[in-house]
């Protein structure tokens, strides 16, 4: 299967920040719900380490500025006039 675009700009991200460089030294296993790696790979097309690399770049990047917004809440003064 080709890689989706989706895919391509998560990877492509990670390792032009310096995620993916270097040797790939440190195992990883686990046990995880079938229905959750079956629809994973459906999605992504990937599958084996690809899919895990793609999987932790898609955590180590996401974007929190939902969080970084909330956690704002009141810092404006109530004398500031927002125009609305």
């Amino acid at each position: 299967m080709t890689e989706n675009l989706r895919v391509k700009a998560v990877l492509t991200t990670a390792a032009s920040i310096g995620l993916t460089t270097g040797r790939k030294g440190k195992p990883l296993s686990g046990r995880v719900h079938e229905t959750l790696l079956e629809a994973a790979v459906t999605k992504s097309g990937l599958r084996g380490a690809r899919l895990i690399d793609y999987a932790l770049a898609k955590v180590a990047l996401e974007d929190d500025f939902a969080e970084r917004l909330l956690a704002r809440e009141g810092s404006i003064g109530p004398d500031v006039d927002l125009g609305i």
